[in-house]
């Protein structure tokens, strides 16, 4: 393959004339503003874009375009006011120039008493920080990189790589004071472009599987910094570049489809051309220990080593600064299409926010009138990592003399049977030999792997026995097991959980969520100093939370700490564990409140699963919210609340098919068209377990692999161990490529699947 190499294309910037003409007297205006135009090879995220490949002078070129609202960053140590943030013009968008910069910080650059002056910038301006001499400039490339996924043809695809990292800089020396400022701006970073192509049709043939790529990884050598913090100094003939301390050897890239937020999807015959953006490099030579790395969502990885083939001159493997660096095609790779549901979340980016994870859950886990199989570990190994306990009382006689005693409560678990009457009008009672709420608890959160969380809902049952008194209710209960659990650790602590918390800081936990009947305002026992979180999400419902027409769409609780004081977490919610059986009339019962049509059910949480997707379409959205669904429960037919036989299992087919088909429905690719990727937050449904009549393990699945298909909100800044986390004549570059990289490893041998 030619050698290909940065190409600078000239444009005249009419707007200014010649600076170096020495028969100008230089007249100093001190204070006054610095005159700024330039053209760029701008990168700022998708605002910033590469024009085609062309042909310039016999040499292949990237053109780079302005887009409004890029910024640029301005010194020079010999002006008063020594620096200032500028952005381009909106008649600058899609140019290569801009005829003048307009000014955006409090202050721009102003002249001094000097003759002269030297002026240096960066592009983009964000996250730069300017050394004290004005000369130097400490800026980052992520270890992560976003591209944006097109569609160009019929079996290709084109890739927007994020341009945050394609940093250029500008250097105009010796400007007459007063004089307007041109500046010419050459690309800084390196650029390693890949096209990766599709599976291998010939294990499956016509009926291949897409490959679903949700992590794709270039890997240096240990030592060799390409991503993270340098610097550039510019006072010299040529940048110098040093690198700092806060380095990897990795760059993570990931490729979402613009339609539908969906991770890059690859079928036979399917190929993208990849983009990386690492540190500047001047002389780094790509040896065997250089390779490219990618995961399938079923955690499955494969590598490719990058080295040179045999006799490859050592000009053509070195890395330049400026340059792009275009490597030959990956092979096609046999896919492994094997599948463990129970490992799904060690898949997840742990810097991703936990509003942004959908999770499958068991409603009831524990009735057996609800799951068929409500053994906890079988329902963990679908897939399951949310789990729910409707709690109630037992009581047991304790004799203390011929005609004297007391009763002894415990909390136990609500598990399809009811013991006895508590008293006339106050409910009932679990049988003795109902599950402890402890117990339940152990089993549950024993499960927990180091490398995952999950979620433990508690509801109060209807109908059941209130045992109250000025020390101690069912809330107290829960939170004293909680707290006195054999291994705290396990437990999530909800003191330190805020929006921005992601998946890292709760690994091996399990975060108790208790809903309350009342407003969390009223509650008068609530534990201080709990672990568990708090919010007002009722079983016995009202009719104004499902009426069609009410103000508000769906319900939006906030989630409390024990003090009474929020987290920051709303929790846009809907649940029933009654329906009525009747397709057209709800029911409201004596003592078990509202219950809902199936339509009024599905048509609050089909509401949520709107606010999910339109919140997740706007490119500001917040994660400041958890989404749950509560889809379990059972029908009745009357206003004393009897159930309809069977039931249960109507309901579990109803709407396990109703959230499977949703899921199903975001993306229909091949064949139809692509609705969008969005969370769809806790879902509890019924017999999980259940694959011949309510589609359990099948909703479980795609639910679980959701997570797997959209590029979710993450936290940039978050490192292991962080906690929770909050934080005139213009030269336009054109950087082409520098080629000659081979694969060593043959076609014969592909990909490898790798054990990392």
């Amino acid at each position: 393959m030619k050698i290909k190499y940065l190409f600078i294309v000239s444009l005249a910037f009419m707007a200014y004339g010649c600076q170096d003409n020495q028969d100008v007297k230089p007249v100093p205006t001190p204070g006054e503003d610095v005159q700024l135009g330039g053209a760029i090879n701008r990168n700022n995220l998708t605002r910033t874009i590469y024009g085609d490949e062309t042909i310039e002078n016999n040499q292949t070129v990237f053109p780079i375009y302005w887009v409004k609202g890029d910024r640029v960053i301005v010194t020079s140590p010999h002006c008063d006011v020594k620096q200032g943030i500028y952005q381009v013009p909106e008649d600058a968008d899609n140019r290569d120039y801009a005829q003048v910069f307009t000014k955006i910080s409090n202050a721009g650059v102003q002249w001094g008493t000097e003759e002269r002056a030297d002026f240096y910038s960066i592009y983009p301006a964000e996250g730069v920080r300017v050394g004290t001499n004005s000369t130097s400039f400490t800026m980052n490339i992520p270890a992560s990189q976003e591209s944006t996924i097109e569609k160009i043809g019929e079996k290709t695809f084109g890739v927007k790589p994020s341009m945050n990292a394609c940093f250029m800089y500008a250097k105009t020396a010796g400007v007459i004071n007063g004089s307007p400022v041109d500046l010419g701006y050459q690309p800084l970073s390196t650029a390693i472009r890949f096209t990766l192509n599709g599976p291998d049709s010939s294990t499956g043939g016509s009926n291949q599987e897409p490959a679903i790529i949700t992590k794709i990884l270039l890997h240096a050598p240990q030592g060799v910094a390409i991503a993270g913090d340098f610097t550039v100094e510019l006072s010299g003939t040529t940048p110098t570049v040093t690198t700092g301390n806060n380095t990897s050897n990795e760059v993570e890239i990931i490729s979402t489809y613009k339609e539908s937020s969906g991770y890059l999807t690859l079928y036979p015959d399917e190929k993208i051309e990849v983009n990386a953006f690492v540190i500047p490099q001047d002389g780094i030579k790509i040896t065997n220990e250089w390779y490219i790395e990618f995961t399938l969502n079923n955690g499955k990885t494969y590598k490719k080593s990058l080295g040179a083939a045999s006799g490859t001159e050592d000009s053509k493997m070195t890395l330049q600064a400026g340059m792009i660096h275009r490597l030959p095609e990956m092979p096609a790779f046999k896919m492994d299409v094997t599948w463990d549901p129970a490992n799904w979340m060690v898949n997840i980016p742990r810097n991703v926010y936990l509003s942004e994870i959908s999770i499958p859950g068991s409603w009831n886990s524990v009735n057996t009138n609800q799951q068929v199989d409500r053994d906890i570990a079988s329902q963990y190994s679908t897939g399951i990592r949310a789990f729910h306990l409707d709690t109630r009382w037992k009581r047991e006689w304790v004799s203390e003399g011929i005609f004297q005693g007391h009763y002894e409560y415990t909390l136990g678990i609500a598990d399809g049977r009811r013991g006895v009457l508590g008293g006339i009008g106050q409910g009932n009672l679990s049988p003795n030999d109902a599950v402890d709420f402890s117990t339940a608890l152990d089993d549950i959160v024993k499960l927990v792997k180091d490398d995952e969380y999950m979620v433990l809902m508690c509801t109060y049952a209807q109908g059941g026995y209130d045992y109250y008194t000025e020390t101690r209710n069912w809330i107290t209960d829960i939170n004293d097991a909680v707290t006195n659990y054999t291994n705290p650790d396990k437990i999530a602590d909800a003191r330190t959980i805020t929006q921005n918390t992601v998946v890292g800081d709760v690994l091996g936990k399990v975060i108790v969520i208790v809903c309350c009947e009342n407003e969390i305002a009223n509650q008068t026992l609530l534990p201080q100093n709990s672990k568990c979180m708090f919010t007002r999400l009722p079983l016995i419902l009202q009719e104004s939370q499902f009426t069609p027409y009410s103000i508000t769409l769906f319900n939006q609780d906030n989630i409390y700490k024990g003090d009474g004081t929020t987290t920051g977490i709303k929790f846009n919610n809907t649940q029933a564990n009654i329906t009525s059986n009747n397709a057209t009339t709800a029911i409201q019962t004596n003592e078990r409140g509202y219950a809902p049509t199936i339509q009024q059910r599905k048509d609050i949480a089909g509401n949520v699963l709107e606010w999910s997707s339109t919140n997740y379409e706007s490119q500001e959205f917040n994660h400041n919210a958890w989404i749950y669904l509560g889809l379990g429960g059972y029908q009745i037919s009357n206003a004393n609340a009897s159930d309809v036989s069977g039931s249960h299992k109507s309901i579990g087919l109803e709407f396990n098919n109703w959230i499977n088909g949703i899921v199903n429905n975001m993306s229909a690719r091949p064949t139809g068209e692509q609705t969008g990727y969005y969370p769809v937050g806790i879902v509890l449904m019924n017999f999980v377990t259940n694959s011949t009549e309510c589609n359990g393990p099948e909703t479980v699945n795609n639910i679980l692999q959701l997570n797997t298909k959209y590029r979710k909100a993450s936290d940039p800044n978050w490192t292991s161990g962080s906690g929770t986390s909050g934080t005139s004549d213009v030269n336009s570059a054109a950087p082409g490529y520098s080629s000659g990289m081979t694969d060593n490893n043959t076609d014969a041998f592909g990909w490898t699947r790798s054990n990392r």
